[in-house]
């Protein structure tokens, strides 16, 4: 049977082996094995892939028309890794069956290599917190603030429902603490944070009870709102206050990882609290981390402000 032709049996064959990968990451290579096989059907090549050599064939000579015909942009180039990727994922013994398209990858890599993005600052997350509050766009100034403080994903951020808040969880020590269960995250389940700021606790509370007031289900989802618009509106705020830093919503886990470092923690504590596994990378990238963020610049005021704000954290959420 074909490649091509296994593929629509893939439901039925490994329902288990799918229930594996996060639903998100399975649509993703879909999608691009779909657009792989109509790329195939268009230059007549999809009824001539037979074995796995022709399927290595063909996606290395969709790798070359992505790259150089259509755009060699990090988007296309995703395609290709995550068509790959969903071949092996459903046919297992092609993971060392399609090594010309792993070439292709590492040459459009060496083409056009990944730019590091920085990690967003300590003040200019503060003062970006700030500038939510003020247009009354709270959820996205919680978001920001809870992905640095935490340390979070933004997917583990959204995924958040009100059962996953508890304000009345016990420490280590016997304290109260605002525990965060974060149920599915990529290095595990059932994982959990504690919220560390007085003020992010108290606007954390304040959104649950505001949740209760809409009359949304218990276990609804705090934030509604997805990851693309939470990266435009960044994208637009950043614009705005002037600040010519390509950030993303990962730029802010990052960014709390390095503050926490910078402010002395140990590399298990940040690894523990952002749930890393690999001391190795997580040192590597700090170093990469550190460097970014102590070079980066933004305008003076926007500066001055953050930092009054971190100084006066009391008031970031406090209506003006």
């Amino acid at each position: 049977m074909r490649p091509h032709a296994l593929l629509r049996t893939r439901i039925a064959r490994s329902r288990l082996r799918d229930a594996a990968l996060d639903p998100t990451t399975l649509e993703r290579y879909n999608i691009a094995i779909q657009q792989f096989w109509e790329w195939a059907e268009e230059e007549g090549r999809k009824g001539t892939i037979t074995t796995s050599n022709e399927l290595d064939r063909a996606l290395e000579d969709w790798g070359d028309y992505l790259c150089f015909e259509v755009a060699s942009t990090r988007g296309n180039l995703a395609r290709l890794i995550k068509a790959r990727a969903g071949l092996i994922h459903m046919h297992p013994h092609l993971k060392t069956r399609l090594p010309n398209t792993l070439l292709a990858i590492k040459g459009w890599e060496r083409l056009a290599p990944t730019t590091q993005r920085p990690p967003a600052p300590r003040f200019l997350v503060f003062a970006l917190t700030r500038y939510f509050v003020e247009r009354n766009q709270r959820q996205m100034a919680l978001l920001i603030y809870l992905c640095f403080d935490c340390f979070l994903r933004i997917n583990e951020a959204l995924r958040l429902t009100s059962q996953d808040i508890n304000t009345n969880a016990t420490g280590p020590d016997g304290e109260a603490v605002t525990a965060i269960l974060l149920k599915k995250t990529k290095t595990g389940l059932n994982q959990s944070v504690t919220v560390l700021r007085p003020e992010l606790v108290q606007e954390v509370s304040r959104r649950l009870v505001q949740v209760a007031k809409e009359g949304l289900a218990n276990g609804q989802k705090i934030f509604v709102i997805s990851a693309y618009t939470f990266n435009q509106q960044l994208k637009k705020a950043l614009k705005e206050l002037g600040v010519d830093m390509q950030l993303t919503a990962h730029s802010l886990r990052h960014g709390g990882a390095t503050a926490a470092r910078l402010d002395g923690w140990q590399i298990q504590d940040v690894m523990h609290r952002g749930r890393w596994k690999c001391q190795k990378t997580v040192e590597r990238y700090m170093q990469v981390w550190t460097a970014l963020s102590l070079h980066a610049t933004m305008p003076e005021p926007l500066r001055e402000a953050g930092k009054w704000f971190y100084q006066n954290p009391k008031l970031l959420f406090q209506k003006t």
